[in-house]
């Protein structure tokens, strides 16, 4: 999940932390360890520091490789679920 704490980033912050809590049955939290979160612990990144979800200007393209829009703002999005998790990149109207 995302936590939006943009109005409390203070100096520096991006206010676009990477939180996960809950059942870690299948690794789906991405910790790299099998142990449940009772409560939301940011994630930190292989190489360190925390792990912050991105915004960017990109080139969309559709499915089939066709220009959809260029130079157009995109945005990390996380979602969790049973056995799994998915980090993706969203367009932004």
């Amino acid at each position: 999940m995302s936590l939006d704490t943009q109005l409390r980033a203070g100096p520096g912050g991006s206010g676009r932390d990477l939180v996960a809590w809950g059942l870690n049955h299948d690794y789906q939290l991405g910790t790299g360890a099998r142990k449940s979160l009772n409560t939301a612990t940011m994630l930190e990144r292989p190489e360190g520091g925390r792990f912050i979800l991105g915004r960017r200007k990109a080139t969309v393209r559709d499915l089939s490789g066709k220009v959809w829009k260029k130079n157009g703002e995109v945005e990390q999005c996380v979602i969790g679920g049973y056995s799994n998790s998915v980090v993706y990149w969203k367009t932004k109207p």
